[in-house]
């Protein structure tokens, strides 16, 4: 009698994938997926996988795997197991600067005056003066420790985004 072994955990590659959320009103549909009838599938959508015919049902995203397969897979597990990495390639200080100098002051307000405000909001709970730039470098730090903790990529682009407003505040001196 062969001796079965314990269940063991496992960590899943980082390999990027391409995948295409599936909304039936859209057309071209992700490719693969038909009517369901058309693969003898007793359901109103479905994608051919290795496996045969699987039900692919609105917000499902069609994931084409590392050798060119496709399969369905729940709005919910997708994100889970999944983190959106377009644009990865553009350098982090081009998607600072675009952030920066786009729409973030027609959404937020001038960056100066945030800081300001958050300064004169931790001079009520600390008691001390702080100047809009402490604030700025307060956000530096955050993002720097948040980095030290878990990278994501968004905290290095927002870090170098602070600098930016740091410099941009002195008058590039």
């Amino acid at each position: 009698m062969r001796c079965v072994t314990e269940p063991k955990k496992y960590r899943k590659r980082p390999v990027v994938i391409t995948a295409q959320q599936f909304d039936p009103d859209e057309r071209p549909w992700p490719e693969g997926v038909v009517e369901g009838n058309t693969i003898s599938i007793d359901a109103p959508f479905a994608i051919q996988t290795l496996e045969g015919p699987h039900l692919v049902t609105p917000g499902d995203f069609i994931i084409t795997g590392v050798q060119g397969e496709k399969y369905p897979c729940k709005n919910d597990i997708f994100w889970q197991t999944y983190d959106d990495v377009t644009g990865s390639d553009t350098p982090a200080i081009e998607i600072a600067a675009k952030l920066v100098n786009g729409d973030r002051a027609a959404e937020y307000g001038s960056a100066k005056d945030n800081f300001q405000t958050a300064a004169d909001l931790l001079k009520l709970i600390r008691r001390k003066d702080l100047t809009a730039e402490d604030i700025a470098w307060v956000q530096v730090c955050l993002k720097l420790a948040r980095e030290g903790t878990k990278h994501k990529r968004d905290n290095i682009i927002d870090a170098i985004g602070y600098l930016e407003l740091i410099d941009q505040g002195r008058g590039r001196e």
